[in-house]
């Protein structure tokens, strides 16, 4: 028995990652996302991967592109962030 309860916990443990993405249907992505591209972070934050790239020398992990998006208001808006040349760089205010 002592050696079951571990056992079970390791078990539990590693569905756990599993048991969000069952629960991502297509109601609860964003409109023309395909299943394997959603990788949901909340109900109303995820992430759309857009392109795959295999891992390069000396890195362990592959990469993913993509971007993320939030539902506002019952509506998916895509996140983008500004480009570095968009942002004003005026002198700092103080007060």
């Amino acid at each position: 028995m002592a050696r079951a309860i571990p056992l079970l916990l390791a078990l539990a443990w590693a569905t756990l990652p599993i048991m969000p993405a069952h629960s991502a249907d297509a109601s609860s992505r964003p409109p023309g996302v395909s299943a394997p591209a959603w990788v949901p972070i909340s109900d109303s934050l995820g992430f759309v991967i857009q392109q795959k790239r295999p891992a390069r020398a000396g890195e362990q992990l592959p990469a993913a592109l993509g971007y993320f998006v939030v539902k506002r208001d019952g509506h998916w808006l895509r996140l983008d962030s500004l480009p570095a040349a968009s942002l004003w760089r005026g002198p700092l205010q103080s007060n």
